[in-house]
């Protein structure tokens, strides 16, 4: 593939192409271009931006393509355009349009996913910026990138040792030396506080360099660096035995549920996924789109109006330059959704962020994970 791969200098704007190409091979990136143009024998000439097209089909040694558009039309006609232009991790490339066989066009970081209830999306692209709206993060302690299910992912490494940014009470900024681990800090937004609405989903990619200790994926905070309990709200995390767990806290008690152990691997790339309906009182655990847990955990509010959302760390019982149950590996993707996904859009995510393959079900035992983290 990178034989006629050629650079060229990009454009700027929100949309994220996905190219299967004729050799097979996959190339997914930034677009570098605002438009497409066809020919249609009815229509003539048209010049479509891209937040215009869902997809298009390349039929080969042709230019004839079947275009779908975001509102459901299909048309038959030719594909004008003669080269692709892409920021990948190759750099920023021009992909002749006679090799690929299918392309897929979706807002910036959100390749697979539905838009509906789509409230923030952190894709790990060399920062923590929402890709959906203003819910951006902050880097701390050495979080830095690896590349990941799709283009690149947080490299969170809990042994890291370094100089990075401090709190100084007015944001983080400065050098500090001996850092405790890096996580990505996302400030309050009334977006992120799902738990008010009929219910969320979270979900996420995970590459994690072990399984058989306590990780936080994820967590809300209202204060950092307490240690009381009661400042912490809904909680996603690795147990031991490699069990994935959630804790779904309200304003009075914690509501748990947990997968099956040996359900998640070290080393490889898993989609994981928690969704909570409130009408019915259901919580579901998704491993790679496949079900390893659903409860029935009653009809209550989830906590999620605290002031802190963090990923790959917590401050609780311990401080901002020190957090603990540290998540060590790749993170890539993490989504919240203000509704719970059906089982047929978490494995629409999975299939089309796996190449448009299938992932294999986790290998989990029938025995219950035990060792709950404790708030």
């Amino acid at each position: 593939m990178l034989g006629f791969v050629q650079t060229y200098a990009a454009s700027t704007n929100r949309f994220r192409v996905t190219m299967e190409l004729q050799d097979g091979s996959r190339v997914v990136g930034k677009s570098g271009d605002e438009k497409f143009e066809f020919r249609s024998e009815i229509l003539g000439e048209l010049k479509l931006p891209l937040g215009q097209i869902a997809s298009i089909e390349f039929q080969p040694k042709t230019n004839a393509v079947k275009l779908t558009a975001v509102n459901g039309d299909k048309l038959a006609v030719l594909f004008i355009t003669t080269e692709i232009h892409v920021e990948t991790s190759f750099g920023k490339v021009k992909i002749p349009a006679d090799s690929i066989r299918r392309l897929q066009v979706s807002a910036a970081g959100m390749s697979g996913r539905t838009k509906a209830g789509l409230v923030a999306l952190w894709s790990g692209e060399g920062n923590a910026s929402d890709s959906m709206g203003s819910c951006n993060g902050q880097l701390m302690n050495g979080v830095g990138f690896m590349p990941g299910k799709v283009g690149q992912a947080f490299d969170l490494n809990e042994n890291f040792n370094g100089m990075n940014g401090t709190f100084d009470g007015g944001g983080f900024q400065g050098r500090r030396i001996y850092s405790g681990g890096g996580f990505v800090l996302i400030p309050a937004s009334p977006a992120l506080d799902v738990g008010k609405g009929d219910g969320f989903t979270v979900e996420s990619w995970i590459k994690p360099a072990t399984v058989t200790k306590q990780q936080l994926i994820a967590e809300y905070e209202r204060e950092l660096g307490t240690a009381d309990g009661a400042d912490v709200g809904i909680d996603f995390v690795i147990q031991p035995s490699s069990v994935l767990y959630a804790n779904i806290a309200d304003v009075q008690a914690g509501h748990e549920i947990a997968s099956p152990a040996n359900s998640l691997v070290p080393g490889v790339w898993q989609h994981i996924a928690l969704t909570y309906d409130k009408a019915s009182g259901i919580a579901v655990l998704y491993i790679n789109g496949t079900t390893v847990s659903q409860a029935n955990l009653g009809s209550f509010t989830p906590q999620t109006s605290f002031g802190n959302l963090l990923l790959g760390g917590r401050t609780t019982y311990g401080s901002v330059s020190n957090p603990n149950t540290l998540f060590s590996g790749g993170m890539d993707e993490f989504g919240i959704y203000n509704r719970a996904l059906s089982a047929a859009e978490i494995q629409a995510i999975c299939t089309e962020e796996n190449g448009g393959q299938p992932l294999p079900p986790p290998s989990a035992s029938r025995g219950q994970g035990q060792n709950f983290i404790s708030d």
